[in-house]
């Protein structure tokens, strides 16, 4: 008898139905669960104009992180978010604090999840780790190293 499938094998790719909705769609990878069941859960589509001074997808109202972890947490999915790079800040000073570098990659080896961070494009991004590969919501497969 096979054994129940990993969650790195429950991953596969989707499409972002928008331009603001990378980060429900990582999520959604991440868990094997459809986007659209997500965006429902969350509440809002994400496409609120706040910012109309904005271009898009700066404009949209979008999604925060903390009401997908919600979402996670109902489905008795854990989050833990780890920094690349933590800074210390006390008023309007910055410290960045010198981190092992090397426990990045310890956790990308050892854990699958969402990434968040710069796309190939340079811009804001979210994208799903399954233990080997990114799954960016923009409907393609690639290595860590083009993902910053």
């Amino acid at each position: 008898m096979k054994n129940s499938p990993t969650q790195e094998e429950k991953m596969e790719i989707q499409v972002q139905p928008n331009k603001w909705s990378c980060l429900p769609t990582a999520f959604a990878i991440a868990m094997g669960e459809p986007v659209e069941e997500i965006i429902k859960q969350v509440g809002h589509d994400g496409s609120d104009i706040l910012f109309p001074t904005y271009k898009e997808p700066y404009c949209r109202r979008s999604f925060h992180p903390q009401e997908l972890i919600d979402i996670c947490l109902l489905k008795n999915f854990a989050v833990v978010q780890i920094e690349k790079s933590p800074v210390v800040i006390a008023k309007n000073i910055t410290h960045s604090v010198p981190m092992n570098t090397r426990r990045i990659g310890s956790y990308l080896l050892n854990y699958t999840g969402v990434l968040i961070g710069e796309g190939q494009t340079g811009t804001p991004h979210a994208v799903a780790w399954n233990g080997k590969r990114i799954l960016d919501p923009n409907g393609i497969e690639y290595f860590i190293s083009r993902f910053r």
